[in-house]
């Protein structure tokens, strides 16, 4: 969320072109020394920080570089059975699972449509995308705790029998 999501968006960017220029390996995080060496002057939290951040980079490298191989075939597979006719579009529910289980952004698979010559039907991606929305609306209300008469009892017999607990 907020900048995090904002950078990891770029470094999911980032390696996405760089395996496509055969980069199959993670390769950012020697990048980030160079970054913090240019940038040190002005924000001296990078220096005092810099294992960590090259830490943290690698480790991002290497969680979305186990999933983009996947994303990838999916995608190939998802396009191949388009066909060859001029209107093909890719399906927003596909879209819709690259982004939830492969953490391909829409503009990820935007910039893949686009290299590949094909549409992207933003409008599915947005329905699936509300759908999922819906049911983790009804999901978090199902699980809410419901406080009835029953559980309150069970409650007061429980302090009673265990007796009073401090958090330390």
């Amino acid at each position: 969320e907020g900048r995090a999501y904002v950078l990891r968006r770029i470094i999911r960017r980032a390696l996405r072109y760089g395996k496509a220029l055969g980069f199959g390996e993670p390769f950012l995080h020697t990048i980030a020394d160079g970054v913090v060496t240019e940038m040190g002057e002005a924000y001296p939290e990078l220096v005092e920080k810099r294992d960590f951040i090259a830490k943290v980079v690698k480790a991002e490298e290497e969680n979305f570089l186990e999933t983009l191989d996947r994303g990838l075939a999916i995608f190939t597979e998802e396009v191949a059975k388009l066909g060859s006719g001029k209107k093909r579009v890719l399906p927003g529910d596909v879209a819709f699972r690259l982004y939830d289980t492969y953490g391909f952004p829409l503009d990820l698979t935007e910039v893949l449509c686009g290299e590949e010559g094909i549409g992207l039907d933003k409008a599915g991606f947005d329905v699936a995308m509300d759908e999922q929305r819906r049911r983790a609306r009804e999901d978090r209300k199902a699980s809410a705790y419901s406080g009835t008469q029953d559980d309150t009892q069970r409650y007061r017999e429980l302090t009673e029998a265990v007796g009073k607990v401090e958090f330390v």
